[in-house]
C-alpha cells in the first residue's frame, strides 16, 4: 500500500498485502487528501485501515473435517495450498500450511453433539492452531470455524452435525468481503426511513381509494420514493387475486372476492398495501388480499384465524416494504367503510398476522347459530339460580326451574316437565306409599301365605306330605292294586309265595328268590362247571360240555358241535392252508424234523418234504415266491455299483471315499424298485455334488436325509431327481451317505 509523504506524493509500500488492497487504498487515499494534512493522512489511514483487517487471512483458508472411526480431525490450508498470511495488532504474519495443518477435535454423543472453536493465535510471532470446546478467547485471534460434532462413528457415516467455516473474503477472485457484506444486506430487505404516510380511504360511492405520500426508502443505497394517488388515477397490483395474480385495480371497487375465491361484500376484513422500491426513486403500491373474513370488524381486528396476509412474493426480497393495514368492510349497499388504519412503516414482514386482546363478546364468534345475531339465543349464567335446573315446555324458550328438598325433576304421565312430588313420583313408579324395601324373609312369607289361591305349599303340608318323621301317622293308606297309598317291600319269601299284594319287589328281595331262577331263558350259573362251556346243538336247549387236556372245540366236517379229536383238528387245519391261493398243503409232517429246519411246499403235490437249514435260508425264502407275486426270483439282486470304479459314476468336487476300513460309497436297486445307497466320504465341498446317480436310480422329486457328519454333528444328504447326490450340511471331514428311497418309475 503507497503512503502520502508530507510534500502529497505516493511514497512507500507496505508490502505482503494483497495487491486489491494495496490499489483499494491508494485510490481512497488520493480522494481524501485533501482533507486532511499529510501528516493526518499518513498516521490515522496507515493505522486504522490496516488495523480494520486485523483477525483476517490472505488467501482465503479452506478447511476439511474427516472422521476416521476414531478421532475427528480439522486440516487447514490456504487457497491455492499456500501458506496464510495472517493479520495480528496490524502485523501480519505467515502461518506454514504446507503440508496442510490439523489438528484433532472433541467428539459428543449424537444424542449430545460437543461444540469445538478452531481459531488461530499469535505469540512471539509464531501462529498456532487451537481448539476449545468453550468459546473463542477474548484476546487476538482469527476465527477459522466452529463445529458441531456428535460421536466418531455417527460422523463417519453421515458427516458432522454443523461446520461453520468463517471466512472473510478480503482477496476474492470474483468479489471481495465489501460486496459480499452488500449483498448481505440487500438479502435482508428494503427498510422504510421517512416519509411514504399513508391516508385514510377515500370513498366515492362505488369506488374507494389508497393513497400515500411520498418518502425515502433505504435497499443498500437511499432511493425517493414517489407519492402515488389512486385518484389521479394511478395502478395498483393486487397480487394475490384468486383469478388473476397482481391484477391491476385503479379503484377498490375492482375487489370482489378474498384470495380463495369468497365474497367480501358486507364482510369485514384486512387489505396489507405496501411498497416495492425501484431503481432511479421509482416505485410501486400492492395490495393483499386476505384468505377469509369476518361476521363483525371487532373479529377481523382481532383475526384469530389469521386470514390477513402480510408476506411479499420472494421474488421482491430486498426492494419490498409494508405501509399499512386497512381494516375494512367489504361494499355494503356500494359502500366501502374504512373501521381502521394501521400504520405499518417500519415493520419487518410477518405471517403471524391478529393481534388485539383477544375474544370478549358472544358476538364475536364466527360460526355458531347465533353469531351473526349477537348470540342473543344464550341463556345468561344470572338465571342459574342456586338448586335449580333449566327445563323447556316449548321449543326456544328455557326457563329455570327450581327444585325444593324432597323433590323429583321429570314429566308425568299428562302435563309438562317440572318439579315432581313424592305422591306424583310413587304414581309414575307405581309403588304404594309407606312400601318398605327391609323386609324379613318370614314378613315376606307370612304375608304371602296369608293370601288366597296362592297354591303355596305350606309346612304342614309338607310333613304330611314327606312323613319326615319316618312313621305312618295313619292319614296315609295302604297301597293296593286299585288304591295309591304307602306300600312296603317285599322280602324274599314273600317274592316266592307271590301272595301279598301289599309288598312291592325291591332287588335285594329278588336276589336269592325263586324268580332269580326260574327265569325265562335263564341258566344258572350253577350249571357252569370248571373246564366246560355252553353249547347248543339244537335251538333253545343248551347243554354244558367238558374239554378234557389235549382236545379242540369245534365242529369237524358232517359232524356236530362238540370236542374234536387231534385227527380231526389236524383235517380242518390242513385244508384251511394255502400256499398260492389255489392249491392245499397235504401229508403230514416228516416223523422226525430236523432242528432248527423250516419246511417248504416245492411241488404240485404239496407233499412237505424238504428241510430248509440257515446256509440256505435266503435262498429258499427267494424262491418261495414268483415274480407274479411281488417276489424276488432266486440269485435276482444285482451287485453294489462302487462310486469311482471304472464304468461307474465318478466323485466331483473333491470328495472321495473315507477309508480306514468303513464301508465305501456304492449303490443299487432291487427289484421292489427301491434304491440303496452306502458309505461314508470325506474332503469335499459342503454344498457341492459328491456323486451322480444315473437315470433309473433316481427319485421322482428331491429328498434331503439327515445322516452323520465329521464333528460329531448332524448334517444332510440331498439327493435330487436330476440323481446328483450332494452333502448340503455338515462337516466334509466325515459324511454318511447310508439312505434309501424308491427309483423312478
Amino acid at each position: 500500500m503507497a503512503i502520502l509523504s508530507p510534500d502529497a506524493t505516493l511514497i512507500g509500500t507496505i508490502r505482503g498485502y494483497p495487491a486489491a488492497w494495496r490499489e483499494r487504498v491508494s485510490q481512497i487515499l488520493q480522494a481524501i487528501q485533501t482533507k486532511f494534512t499529510n501528516d493526518e493522512t499518513e498516521r490515522v489511514l496507515s493505522n486504522k485501515l490496516i488495523e480494520g483487517w486485523n483477525g483476517t487471512c490472505d488467501p482465503n483458508p479452506v478447511i476439511t473435517l474427516t472422521s476416521d472411526g476414531v478421532n475427528w480431525a480439522l486440516t487447514l490450508t490456504g487457497t491455492g495450498t499456500v501458506d496464510l498470511a495472517c493479520f495480528f495488532g496490524g502485523v501480519e504474519h505467515t502461518f506454514d500450511t504446507t503440508p496442510a495443518a490439523s489438528i484433532n477435535l472433541t467428539a459428543g454423543t449424537d444424542i449430545s453433539p460437543q461444540a469445538n472453536f478452531i481459531y488461530l493465535t499469535e505469540s512471539g510471532g509464531t501462529v498456532s492452531l487451537n481448539n476449545d470446546t468453550s468459546g473463542y478467547p477474548a484476546t487476538a485471534h482469527i476465527r477459522i470455524a466452529d463445529c458441531l460434532l456428535q460421536s466418531v462413528a455417527s460422523g463417519q457415516t453421515f458427516g458432522a452435525y454443523l461446520v461453520h467455516q468463517h471466512s472473510e473474503h478480503i482477496n476474492s477472485a470474483d468479489s471481495g468481503a465489501i460486496v459480499h457484506h452488500s449483498e448481505k444486506i440487500r438479502e435482508l430487505g428494503a427498510t422504510w426511513f421517512s416519509g411514504v404516510a399513508p391516508a385514510n380511504m377515500v370513498v366515492s360511492a362505488p369506488d374507494a381509494f389508497f393513497s400515500v405520500g411520498a418518502g425515502v426508502v433505504h435497499q443498500l443505497h437511499s432511493h425517493d420514493f414517489p407519492a402515488i394517488n389512486m385518484q389521479t388515477p394511478a395502478t395498483v397490483y393486487v397480487v394475490n387475486d384468486p383469478t388473476t395474480p397482481f391484477k391491476p385495480i385503479t379503484t377498490l371497487d375492482d375487489i370482489t372476492q378474498d384470495a380463495l375465491g369468497n365474497t367480501i361484500n358486507n364482510r369485514h376484513f384486512s387489505l396489507v398495501l405496501w411498497g416495492g422500491q425501484n431503481a432511479n426513486d421509482a416505485g410501486q403500491l400492492f395490495i393483499n388480499l386476505p384468505t377469509g373474513t369476518y361476521p363483525t370488524a371487532a373479529s377481523a381486528a382481532r383475526d384469530a384465524e389469521k386470514f390477513t396476509v402480510f408476506s411479499f412474493p420472494t421474488s421482491f426480497k430486498g426492494t419490498a416494504f409494508e405501509i399499512a393495514e386497512y381494516r375494512v368492510q367489504g361494499k355494503d349497499s356500494g359502500t366501502w367503510v374504512q373501521n381502521d388504519l394501521i400504520d405499518l412503516r417500519g415493520q419487518v414482514p410477518s405471517t403471524s398476522p391478529g393481534g388485539g386482546p383477544g375474544i370478549t363478546a358472544h358476538s364475536d364468534l364466527s360460526g355458531l347459530p347465533s353469531g351473526d345475531a349477537g348470540h342473543t339465543g344464550l341463556v345468561p349464567r344470572s338465571l342459574w339460580d342456586a338448586n335449580s335446573v333449566l327445563v323447556a315446555v316449548s321449543d326456544d324458550t328455557p326457563i329455570v326451574q327450581a327444585v325444593a328438598a324432597s323433590e323429583f325433576v321429570g314429566r308425568k304421565a299428562a302435563g309438562n316437565v317440572g318439579a315432581m312430588s313424592k305422591a306424583e313420583a310413587l304414581a309414575v313408579l307405581n309403588v304404594e306409599d309407606g312400601a318398605t324395601a327391609d323386609q324379613s324373609n318370614a314378613e315376606i312369607k307370612t304375608a304371602y301365605e296369608a293370601n288366597a289361591n296362592t297354591n303355596e305349599f305350606s309346612d304342614a303340608e309338607q310333613t304330611l306330605l314327606g312323613n319326615q318323621s319316618g312313621v305312618n301317622t295313619g292319614d296315609e293308606p295302604a297301597a293296593s292294586p286299585t288304591v295309591a297309598g304307602v306300600m312296603e317291600t317285599a322280602i324274599a319269601s314273600e317274592v316266592n309265595t307271590g301272595t301279598d299284594t301289599g309288598r312291592a319287589v325291591s332287588p335285594s328281595s329278588l336276589a336269592g328268590s325263586a324268580l332269580q331262577t326260574t327265569a325265562d331263558g335263564a341258566v344258572p350259573k350253577s350249571t357252569f362247571n370248571a373246564q366246560s362251556y355252553l353249547k347248543a346243538i339244537l335251538g333253545d336247549t343248551p347243554v354244558v360240555q367238558a374239554v378234557a387236556d389235549s382236545e379242540f372245540v369245534g365242529r369237524a366236517a358232517g359232524e356236530d358241535l362238540g370236542v374234536m379229536t387231534a385227527a380231526q383238528a389236524v383235517a380242518v387245519l390242513t385244508a384251511l392252508f394255502r400256499v398260492d391261493g389255489s392249491r392245499a398243503l397235504t401229508g403230514t409232517p416228516p416223523a422226525s424234523p430236523a432242528a432248527n429246519s423250516l419246511y417248504k411246499h416245492p411241488n404240485a403235490g404239496g407233499q412237505i418234504a424238504t428241510a430248509i437249514d440257515a446256509s440256505s435260508a435266503e435262498a429258499a425264502i427267494a424262491g418261495a415266491l414268483d415274480a407274479a407275486q411281488g417276489g424276488i426270483a432266486t440269485g435276482a439282486l444285482e451287485d453294489w455299483h462302487e462310486i469311482g470304479a471304472a464304468s461307474e459314476p465318478a466323485f466331483a468336487n473333491s470328495w472321495v471315499n473315507f477309508g480306514g476300513g468303513l464301508v465305501t460309497a456304492a449303490f443299487r436297486k432291487l427289484p421292489t424298485g427301491e434304491v440303496y445307497i452306502k458309505g461314508f466320504i470325506k474332503d469335499g465341498t459342503i454344498g457341492a455334488g459328491a456323486f451322480t446317480l444315473p437315470v433309473g436310480y433316481r427319485p421322482l422329486q428331491t429328498y434331503n436325509f439327515i445322516v452323520l457328519s465329521g464333528g460329531n454333528i448332524l448334517g444332510t444328504l440331498q439327493v435330487g431327481s436330476n440323481g446328483l447326490c450332494l452333502p448340503n450340511i455338515g462337516n466334509n471331514a466325515f459324511h454318511e451317505c447310508g439312505v434309501s428311497f424308491i427309483a423312478e418309475q
